[in-house]
């Protein structure tokens, strides 16, 4: 189930956010300008994926699709119908097999190259995220928001910008 995103000043319409599932959070600042009365609100369903632990990031990883349960569902079928002798001829037989392993195939194929693109985007998004997480001002944002922020990083971000 979807829900309408909207801008608390304006009401523009910003985005669909999905309810009750918790994968579909996205990573990035939770400060968002709305584009059309350019003020900043806050998006709780944005995290920053520097501050989350790794079995959070790896929870959100994509899946295999439901295309490797139909390989199964045909593979069973197929050699259940060998087995008993139902339609036991191999003209019926074989079709049903190659069309499992070319959902196999193209199932595998498609998750390594979801994968591939998740580990370059998580990459650069980790990348800003640190950036982000410089600056102790946002930092100190970010912990009045409850976000999982310690003394010792904005002390350590406030060494870091004013040599303190």
């Amino acid at each position: 189930m979807y829900k309408m995103k909207r801008c608390p000043y304006c009401g523009r319409q910003i985005d669909m956010a999905a309810i009750g599932m918790k994968f579909k959070v996205a990573y990035g600042s939770p400060f968002r300008t709305c584009p059309k009365c350019h003020k900043e609100y806050i998006d709780r369903d944005y995290q920053e994926v520097a501050l989350e632990s790794a079995k959070a990031k790896a929870f959100r990883m994509p899946k295999v699709r439901p295309g490797i349960l139909w390989f199964e569902v045909l593979l069973i079928c197929s050699l259940g119908m060998q087995l008993t002798g139902a339609y036991a001829s191999m003209t019926t037989v074989i079709p049903i097999l190659a069309v499992a392993v070319i959902l196999l195939v193209w199932e595998l194929h498609g998750s390594a190259k979801r994968q591939s693109e998740w580990e370059k985007e998580l990459a650069k998004e980790l990348e800003a995220s640190k950036e982000r997480l410089q600056d102790p001002a946002y930092l100190m944002e970010l912990k009045k928001l409850d976000y999982p922020v310690t003394e010792d990083m904005i002390w350590q971000a406030r060494n870091r910008v004013y040599g303190e």
